[in-house]
């Protein structure tokens, strides 16, 4: 079984990239419900949000050419 990753850690791998993120991100409410938000990396987040991104699980990361870009596709969660 692979260990977790973090988002700050997979972003680190390549910092240079500049590829556009389509994010989907499973957070963790203050009443413990969880909600799914959607956004790019072309997004403006709250700082708020920014941090909890970075501080993520990765689920999954892909690859995908959309139109004449490619975008990487990353799902993120919140235990």
């Amino acid at each position: 079984m692979a260990r977790r990753m973090r988002f700050i850690t997979w972003a680190k791998k390549d910092p240079d990239d500049n590829t556009k993120i389509a994010y989907t991100f499973r957070k963790r409410n203050q009443d413990g419900t969880k909600d799914t938000i959607y956004f790019t990396s072309e997004d403006l987040v709250s700082w708020d949000l920014f941090f909890r991104i970075r501080e993520a699980w990765v689920e999954s990361v892909e690859l995908k050419q959309e139109e004449a870009e490619a975008v990487w596709n990353v799902v993120i969660y919140e235990d």
